[in-house]
């Protein structure tokens, strides 16, 4: 039976962590680039589990290898933070043509 996650169960930091691992395929690495501790990021990694009920990535000859789950939701991932970083980063623009505010 597929465990069913809630968006109440993750955090921009988990989503963010998941995705440097993916790209990085090195914990140590990833925590590099995050600006965190390799514990932090085992960490993160130990509650992305735990939220997933799968390993997400497993150790290879050289680098962690993605799980089918990790690889499925690496483009909706990525798509969900990047939009989101738009959306933050959008400034509306003052059209005075346009303009109802007197």
């Amino acid at each position: 039976m597929e465990r069913h996650i809630t968006l109440d169960q993750l955090d921009f930091r988990l989503l963010k962590a998941f995705l440097t691992l993916l790209e990085m395929r090195h914990v140590g690495r990833a925590a590099d680039v995050l600006g965190i501790s390799q514990p932090a990021m085992s960490l993160l990694l130990a509650r992305l589990r735990q939220v997933s009920g799968d390993p997400l990535f497993v150790r290879g000859q050289r680098l962690m290898q993605p799980t089918p789950l990790a690889r499925r939701w690496a483009a909706p991932g990525r798509t969900a933070l990047n939009t989101l970083g738009q959306a933050l980063n959008e400034r509306e623009t003052f059209v005075a043509a346009e303009s109802r505010r007197s």
